[in-house]
């Protein structure tokens, strides 16, 4: 009874493994799985912070705001890191369905920037922000460091790398820098920290 346990343990276990690993041939029932998560996930994402950021401002006229002296660029490292982490996850997603190799890539690549080019529209029809061309100038270049390396070393061998802890300043400017600890990852820059990881072995 007990081999028989292992026996049925190590079978559940080597499926669950084979699932994980990204196909050699496309599949299309990963496909639409992929395409219904991120397609789900893109709608509340952006519900979400549609709810966080942009319900207690008016809207407006789309209009274009150079923002690249705020907020010690802070904000731009958020987009890239944002962009590089959204394209390397698209890409591991897109490699899982089995789809071609290239195309995988460039397309899960991409996933990040979608997103965050709706956000920066989403900016734009904001009276209180604006579409920022730094901001797009950041969300391009971390897309383009998620493919690059994939297209080139079939990895990533330089991350982008991100820590929160929490400061006393929300408290002073809530409205600005987050009423709860959720609202304050995404808003309190003060305890946002980006940094760059380079695996030297893999050179």
């Amino acid at each position: 009874m007990i081999a028989f346990t292992f026996s049925i343990n190590n079978i559940v276990a080597q499926d669950t493994l084979n699932f994980l690993e990204p196909a050699n041939i496309y599949i299309p029932q990963r496909g639409k799985i992929v395409g219904i998560g991120i397609g789900s996930t893109y709608a509340v994402s952006v519900a979400g912070l549609y709810n966080l950021w942009y319900k207690d401002y008016p809207l407006g006229n789309f209009h274009f705001f150079d923002d690249n002296g705020e907020w010690l660029q802070v904000d731009k490292a958020g987009h890239f890191g944002s962009a590089y982490y959204l394209g390397k996850w698209g890409i591991d997603l897109f490699k899982w369905t089995g789809m071609e190799r290239k195309k995988a890539i460039c397309l899960g690549g991409s996933v990040g920037f979608i997103f965050l080019t709706t956000i920066e529209i989403m900016d734009g029809f904001s009276e209180q922000w604006g579409f920022s061309s730094g901001d797009m100038i950041a969300n391009t270049t971390g897309t383009l460091m998620a493919i690059s390396q994939e297209l080139a070393w079939d990895e990533q061998r330089i991350k982008v790398k991100f820590s929160y802890h929490e400061t006393k300043y929300p408290s002073y400017r809530p409205d600005q820098l987050g009423e709860n600890s959720i609202e304050s990852l995404f808003k309190d820059y003060n305890g946002q920290t980006y940094w760059l990881s380079a695996n030297i072995k893999s050179f």
